[in-house]
């Protein structure tokens, strides 16, 4: 009877060991100011964390079109809200509303997709259980610069995961 008891905990502990091992994660461990600074080519201060280890953000200095520009960058490592788990909470973003657009973005992660609302883009990935969203807010790169950088920290964000 104990065996069984201790044969039903393993399981468990298996089951929702990918979900808690990415929730205790500290986004400002997943990139450094070095992989913010290369992906949109500026300088980059300290990062900040905001709502404890789940949000990270730093501030990325440059120039855009030869004029100084500033930008940020919030790594967000998503958890449970209310009954709605990261892969829930990612599923129910996907859903369109009104004009705006949600591109879906290969060879990041198992799932990913792009909003872009033309001072903010958003780059919601899934990896497993766990769900990340890379946003950049500023004007300091072009549409297609801002997803290549997105992907690439995308990339990099998951694979430290």
């Amino acid at each position: 009877m104990r065996r069984s008891y201790i044969v039903g905990a393993l399981i468990l502990c298996a089951a929702i060991a990918p979900s808690i091992h990415a929730a205790d994660k500290d986004a400002c461990a997943l990139l450094s100011a070095a992989d913010v600074s290369a992906a949109l080519e500026g300088s980059t201060v300290t990062p900040a964390k905001n709502a404890g280890s789940r949000m990270c953000t730093w501030s990325v200095s440059g120039k855009s079109g030869g004029s100084p520009c500033v930008s940020s960058l919030t790594l967000t490592i998503m958890g449970q809200m209310g009954s709605l788990s990261p892969v829930e909470r990612f599923e129910r973003a996907k859903t369109p509303i009104g004009n705006l657009k949600k591109t879906p973005v290969s060879g990041v992660g198992d799932e990913a997709y792009l909003i872009d609302t033309g001072i903010y883009a958003t780059l919601n990935v899934r990896k497993g259980k766990s769900v990340l969203q890379v946003t950049e807010g500023g004007r300091c790169k072009a549409p297609d610069q801002r997803l290549a950088a997105l992907e690439a920290l995308g990339r990099k964000a998951v694979a430290r995961l």
